[in-house]
């Protein structure tokens, strides 16, 4: 995609912040946030991060992540590394059975072509939330990830992670219906909203 006036939608998102002062405060502090480019431009490498970081802080995601990679440092690919043959090395870089099975599972479908980079580009958002919470072990969440950091989707906000919705209770307070009509003020740069709920969390600025 070629970049948005980074600028323009950090205006946007400050004045439709004006309302609600605290987290107005904590968007004033973050600055101008963008969606960069993921570090893993590999579809399935992404994904398999994915898997990795379900349910697990940033700080215990990125140990058990190095540790995978580590593992690849002889030769090893990838893909490779999650066939059925090398279960145990996975295990021990700190992966649960069923995270190993999720990415086992998700390398069968990238070799029956079931999904690959060109189907993601070319699939709706809906299309591709219906395509990913196929595959075992992944569920919207994954879906929702994708779009916002691979694909770079500028309106993306996620119900189903657990740190926006506190953000949304601190930020917005009310009801989640209350919650619901002010984050769609957002629109269309939801994405970035999501970014500046994560980094005030990480602040502890709301």
């Amino acid at each position: 995609m070629t970049d948005p006036c980074w600028q323009n939608i950090h205006r946007y998102i400050l004045k439709r912040s004006e309302p609600f002062k605290t987290f107005h405060s904590a968007v004033t502090k973050n600055g101008i946030l963008t969606l960069k480019q993921t570090q893993y431009p590999d579809l399935f490498t992404f994904m398999c991060r994915q898997v990795v970081s379900q349910q697990l802080s940033t700080r215990s995601a990125i140990a058990i992540w190095n540790r995978v990679l580590h593992q690849c440092n002889g030769g090893l690919e990838l893909k490779d590394l999650c066939n059925g043959e090398h279960y145990s090395k996975l295990r021990q870089c700190g992966l649960s059975r069923n995270k190993v099975r999720a990415i086992q599972e998700l390398r069968l479908s990238f070799i029956k072509d079931e999904i690959n980079i060109f189907k993601v580009k070319n699939l709706s958002p809906q299309e591709i939330k219906k395509l990913v919470s196929s595959f075992w072990g992944f569920g919207e969440w994954s879906a929702e990830m994708l779009l916002l950091f691979y694909q770079r989707n500028l309106d993306i906000w996620s119900w189903n992670d657990s740190a926006l919705k506190k953000g949304a209770e601190r930020a917005f307070d009310g009801s989640r219906k209350n919650q619901e009509s002010v984050i769609e003020l957002f629109r269309p740069y939801r994405s970035i909203l999501s970014l500046h709920v994560w980094m005030s969390l990480e602040k502890q600025t709301i």
